[in-house]
């Protein structure tokens, strides 16, 4: 995918999980069609949170670490007016999971395959992942 051919808001990282890992994760469904591979990011066409691994056949994982472009932040807007609209509770709208699974229906955002996983779930694992993102 090379910068102006297309017209995208978003690329988010994804890695392959096992059947038991599935309902401990965000799954993301992509596009059929080419393979996925390094430099190959594929159309995201649905994100279902923690479903139970019967609820999809993916098995690609999406940790919370998002690539927004900045023209996709007023998109973030409309999501929770939407959602304020629909009486939708905070625990709707908090999660950035929410917001993407929202986008994608909106808007392009592809899913590009990393090896390994972030899981930022307090201070320590937080520390972790910045000394990994911040090695030379």
């Amino acid at each position: 995918m090379s910068g102006s051919r297309h017209l995208y808001y978003g690329l988010v990282t994804s890695y392959r999980v096992r059947d038991e890992q599935v309902a401990k994760c965000g799954i993301l469904e992509v596009e059929e069609g080419e393979e996925e591979g390094e430099g190959r990011p594929r159309r995201i066409v649905g994100f279902v949170e923690k479903p139970l691994p019967t609820e999809t056949a993916s098995r690609l994982a999406c940790p919370c670490f998002y690539y927004l472009k900045a023209q996709s932040l007023h998109l973030l807007e409309e999501f929770l007016k939407e959602k304020r609209g629909e009486g939708a509770a905070l625990a709707d709208m908090d999660a950035t999971g929410k917001f993407v699974g929202w986008l994608v229906q909106k808007s392009p955002v592809y899913a590009a395959s990393v090896s390994g996983r972030l899981d930022i779930g307090g201070l320590e694992s937080y520390i972790q992942a910045d000394s990994y993102v911040s090695r030379p």
